[in-house]
């Protein structure tokens, strides 16, 4: 496989040095979505087996500049040798000795040094786009022509981010026996969306040690075998001493059941006999309802009703509990019975027993490598502390899904503040993730602010830092930020890709595309010094049925003024900013007032809830003074709160100066 780049060489025009240079700068033409022209290169690998690379780098370090023959050297040797008169020779003689004469003064000056000659290198290192750390380099390759070396890496999932740097310009070739892809960003990660080679492949092998052993189940010594296999499958630490094999058992008859569910629902197959036969198959009398049937009864309802009628009003006696836990008994070792002459070799609950099962790997079989993955998914969520006892635990470090959002932003003048896009995407589930943007403006910044807390997620090198999203009340917004300088920005597109582990990933409820077009107010006005240092105090009202969510933003006059700007709520502080000349709350939700309706409905809601508990205390008699007076307690707190939401806010804007930095007379 031949991967050559000559997008990045350093080749540079030859321009005469009387040719005036264009100072004009290019209009910007971002056409399409923004890419970086200097992008690394990545390689991405994932085998059974070892592999083994071959990395062919070629530099161009240094172009020789071109001789100059002198115009009149070529001349002066020619008159020399023609037979001319006397005073021609003297004369084209003269020309050759003066001609002559300041070659060799060049020459018999000082040598000039040579110029010295940086080689070009290749650096391979390991990467994930989940984390700010890089890896120590694999791979480390320089040179001023060519160099080869065997690169060799481990079986699993591998991804390497190749830096490649020349004078001129370089070329890479790449030779394996194993597949792999080169190429830019978006080439690789398609590919690491896939599960890796080694979780599909541990996957069927579960499923196929499921397969045989289903259909050795009539066979007493073949089918004992076959379960060992399969349990050497899905638990490949089963000679160790110090994990417990009953919690993971525990886990994956869970997650099992959960797979068959699935399975044995579309193909209506899920039947008391069904529940029957699996549990003879896992020897599992303890799980209840492994298939989630319903229960109830075939008889009529209205001589079910007269037999129970009498009993709803009468208090079971001493013998009759004694009865009961008889009946249990009996039922119970009827079951057991049953489900060991299922697991016995020529019975005909063993035959029946087979030939259900087989009739839920019939269902199972088309589609086993799918169904595999899904139950190791279900068991990693239920614990993921399993995931580490699989050899292929570091190949789901590169594994990934995103979701791309893409949009344009308009015109904007010189020097002005504006924002890209903003919107509120809402977690599902808690999952790593990190936010990738693309865009043709330099000074844009890319903010996420948890709309519960109003923390903003940390950044690394003014870019946001990979972060274990968790799920909250009122999701997370968003924000692209940016500035104008002393040029304007003409329009372009941008695209912000979302990176995460798993799916799904954090989304925008009703609706697919972000929002990039706001309704803007803008407040010009003069500061006059006060004991107070307040430079402005605005008050907000909100207007409508629905929260609003706004971008603050506050620029000085004087840029090296210290600022600070806050948002207060009836004299209680929400949010606060600190800049110098230049200050931005990203975002901040004014929340609207609560209106009568609203209040009776919470009135309401608060008088079924007490009636409910005191009805719930009538019954249960027997509690302690701790736990009345904590409940007691609980209502008062939730009553507070639930007044609290009632009162209006009143929203407060106030900027102010900090350190006397802005002295004014």
């Amino acid at each position: 496989t031949d991967k050559s780049n000559y997008k990045h060489a350093g080749l540079k025009n030859v321009v005469p040095a009387n040719k005036e240079k264009d100072k004009k700068s290019a209009p910007n033409t971002a056409a399409g979505i923004p890419q970086d022209d200097k992008s690394p290169h990545y390689l991405f690998v994932d085998s059974l087996e070892p592999t083994e690379i071959v990395v062919s780098f070629s530099t161009l370090c240094r172009w020789n500049e071109p001789l100059h023959v002198l115009p009149n050297e070529k001349e002066s040797k020619s008159h020399l040798k023609s037979g001319k008169d006397k005073g021609d020779r003297d004369s084209k003689a003269e020309a050759l000795t003066t001609d002559s004469s300041s070659i060799l003064d060049g020459i018999s000056g000082e040598p000039r040094p040579p110029e010295p000659i940086h080689p070009g290198l290749l650096v391979a290192e390991q990467y994930s786009w989940k984390s700010l750390v890089t890896g120590q380099p694999v791979l480390r390759l320089r040179s001023t022509a060519t160099r080869s070396a065997v690169l060799t890496l481990p079986e699993g999932r591998h991804v390497l981010r190749l830096n490649m740097t020349a004078p001129l310009a370089y070329h890479m070739h790449l030779c394996s026996s194993v597949p792999f892809v080169c190429g830019d960003e978006e080439k690789v990660m398609t590919e690491l969306t896939k599960e890796s080679c080694r979780f599909v492949e541990n996957a069927k092998q579960v499923m196929l040690a499921l397969g045989k052993s289903i259909n050795n189940f009539h066979d007493g010594v073949a089918f004992q075998q076959a379960y060992r296999e399969f349990t050497a499958a899905h638990c490949p630490y089963w000679n160790e001493k110090q994990s417990s094999k009953q919690y993971h058992f525990k886990i994956f008859n869970d997650a099992l059941y959960e797979t068959l569910r699935k399975v044995l629902g579309d193909a209506q197959l899920s039947t008391p006999e069904m529940a029957w036969a699996w549990r003879a198959f896992n020897f599992d009398l303890t799980t209840p309802n492994i298939l989630r049937l319903a229960s109830g009864s075939s008889r009529p309802g209205d001589q079910t009703d007269n037999k129970v009628e009498p009993w709803k009003t009468r208090e079971p006696t001493a013998d009759d509990h004694v009865a009961t836990v008889k009946i249990q008994k009996v039922w119970r070792g009827c079951y057991c019975r049953k489900i060991k002459l299922a697991r016995t070799p020529g019975t005909d609950e063993n035959s029946k027993a087979q030939e259900l099962l087989h009739k839920a790997w019939h269902a199972m079989e088309a589609n086993a490598e799918h169904h595999g993955l899904a139950l190791f998914r279900s068991m990693f969520k239920v614990d993921p502390d399993l995931m580490p006892k699989y050899r292929f635990y570091k190949d789901e470090w590169n594994k990934v899904s995103y979701t791309d959002y893409q949009g344009t932003f308009p015109d904007q003048p010189a020097n002005i503040w504006f924002i890209v896009f903003r919107d509120v995407l809402h977690v599902t589930e808690e999952m790593l993730c990190v936010p990738k943007l693309h865009v043709p403006i330099p000074t844009c910044l890319m903010r996420v602010v948890n709309n519960d807390t109003g923390e903003e997620v940390p950044r690394v090198f003014q870019k946001v830092a990979p972060f274990v999203y968790k799920k909250n009340k009122r999701g997370y917004t968003f924000v692209a930020e940016a500035r104008s300088v002393e040029q304007p920005v003409l329009a372009g597109r941008w695209r912000m890709r979302l990176i995460g582990a798993l799916s799904p990933l954090p989304a925008l409820r009703d609706k697919s595309e972000m929002t990039s077009s706001f309704h803007t107010r803008e407040l010009r006005d003069y500061y006059l010094p006060n004991k107070n240092n307040i430079i402005l105090r605005y008050c907000v009202k909100v207007c409508g049925d629905h929260d609003n969510l706004a971008s603050l933003q506050m620029s000085t006059s004087k840029p090296d003024v210290y600022i600070k700007l806050v948002v207060q709520d009836r004299g209680e502080v929400k949010a606060t900013a600190v800049g110098k000349g230049h200050v931005v709350l990203p975002a901040f939700t004014f929340l609207r007032d609560n209106h009568p309706d609203d209040e009776y409905k919470r009135s309401t809601s608060r008088t079924s809830n007490k009636g409910g508990k005191n009805t719930q205390s009538k019954k249960v008699t027997k509690e302690g003074r701790s736990s009345r007076s904590s409940s007691r307690h609980s209502l008062l707190s939730g009553d507070e709160d639930e007044e609290k939401d009632i009162k209006p806010h009143k929203y407060i804007i106030q900027a102010e100066v900090l350190r006397n930095s802005w002295p004014l007379s």
